[in-house]
C-alpha cells in the first residue's frame, strides 16, 4: 500500500474548488482525533484494513495499519474491503460520534459492506474516538 505524500493545504485548495472540503475535513478531523488516543490506537495495533466513505460521487478512503491511520489519496479498486456509504450529514455525524454506525444502519441511513467484526470495531472506534472530546467537556 502506497502513501503519497501530498500538501494537505494544496490538496485541501484543489478539493475546496470542488465542493468537497466539508466531508473530506470531517475524515482529516476524526483521524487527528484517534491519533491522539493512544489507548484507542492499541485496538488497531496488530490489524490492517482499508475503509472507503462514499458520499454521493465522492470516495473518501482510511487505511489502518498497525496501530497507525492515514487517509489514502490512491484510487485502487482493491482497496475498497470495507465500505460505508449515505448521505454527507449522516457520515457527519457517525464521524462526529453523534450516532452509532450500528444505529445508522438501522435506520437505514448508512449501507455497510464489511464483515461484522470489523463493524463491531468501526463502531467502538468511532463512539469511543467522540466519546473523549465528551469527556473532556465534562472534567
Amino acid at each position: 500500500m502506497k502513501r503519497y505524500s501530498i500538501n494537505y493545504t494544496e490538496y485541501k485548495g484543489i478539493r475546496m474548488q470542488t465542493g468537497v472540503v466539508k466531508m473530506d475535513e470531517a475524515v482529516q478531523t476524526f483521524i487527528n482525533e484517534l491519533k491522539g488516543r493512544e489507548d484507542l490506537l492499541q485496538l488497531v495495533t496488530n490489524t490492517e484494513f482499508q475503509l472507503s466513505f462514499f458520499c454521493g460521487n465522492q470516495i473518501f478512503r482510511m487505511a489502518f495499519q498497525n496501530g497507525d491511520v492515514f487517509l489514502l489519496y490512491e484510487e485502487d479498486e482493491l482497496l475498497m474491503n470495507n465500505k460505508i456509504s449515505g448521505k454527507q450529514k449522516e457520515l457527519e455525524e457517525l464521524l462526529e460520534g453523534k450516532e452509532t454506525l450500528r444505529s445508522l444502519m438501522r435506520k437505514k441511513q448508512l449501507m455497510v459492506s464489511a464483515p461484522f467484526r470489523t463493524i463491531l470495531l468501526l463502531e467502538s472506534i468511532f463512539y469511543l474516538t467522540k466519546a473523549s472530546g465528551s469527556l473532556r467537556e465534562i472534567i
